[in-house]
């Protein structure tokens, strides 16, 4: 199968549901950067859902400490990462965000958890063996690594936490 048509219809699909979000309410920055900061997690997840509930051969799925053997556990895993990071971006961008508080805040610290500092965490402790391959010819090792996946992994889910924290101080949420 071509995996990576496969992926850039799946993309096409959660950008239409993305796009039609933005286009039901007003949305400010805020919402917005909340939005484009589950859009990694979409995106390196993208193809696995599909991949390990039709690939027999596939590899599985290890990202941070979340390691599932081949089958229906990746389809499960992966899955709830990308669709649980489309609902939240789809809430923030739709004006839902407050209803949807709990689940956004759960979702994001399970990904805090399982998947960014431990991918960080063993780029702290091997730098030299960590590494970022974008085809044959494009490598970067090293600290630049942990900088890039620090920018990717960790720091927009950092600041949704915020956002969170702030719309709790605002009582926008507990007030509606």
């Amino acid at each position: 199968m071509n995996w990576l048509l496969i992926g850039v219809v799946h993309l096409a699909i959660i950008a239409a549901i993305l796009v039609y979000g933005a286009t039901r309410a007003k949305f400010n920055r805020s919402m917005l950067l909340i939005a484009l900061a589950h859009v990694p997690f979409i995106i390196l997840n993208l193809v696995a859902p599909i991949r390990g509930f039709l690939d027999p051969g596939y590899a599985g799925y290890r990202f941070g400490i979340l390691e599932i053997p081949p089958g229906f556990g990746v389809t499960l895993v992966a899955g709830t990462v990308i669709w649980g990071s489309v609902f939240i971006a789809y809430s923030a961008l739709s004006g839902k965000l407050r209803q949807n508080i709990w689940f956004a805040i759960i979702l994001d610290f399970l990904i805090l958890g399982l998947i960014s500092i431990p991918v960080l965490a063993e780029g702290i402790m091997n730098p030299a063996d960590f590494r970022l391959e974008l085809g044959e010819y494009f490598q970067v090792s090293g600290w630049i690594v942990l900088v890039i996946l620090s920018a990717i992994l960790m720091l927009p889910l950092v600041y949704t936490l915020t956002q969170y924290i702030r719309l709790f101080r605002e009582q926008k949420v507990l007030s509606s």
